[in-house]
């Protein structure tokens, strides 16, 4: 029981960094002089994963 109760609070913590990472990158995409798409590709990216995580552990929750 511990051990799905730990994968429960991994995607928890997994999507509050991969989001804190994403905003903190479009932060810098729209205060920064230069232009790099590669770093708004890896932002959208992780703000999707981040999202996906937090979902999965609201849904679990329900689920309970």
């Amino acid at each position: 029981m511990s051990s799905i109760f730990k994968k429960k609070i991994s995607y928890l913590i997994s999507g509050l960094v991969f989001l804190a990472y994403a905003f903190y990158r479009l932060y810098q995409f729209f205060n920064e002089a230069s232009f790099n798409p590669v770093r708004l590709i890896i932002a959208l990216v992780f703000f999707g994963y981040g999202g996906y995580a937090i979902y999965t552990y609201i849904n679990s929750i329900k689920e309970k």
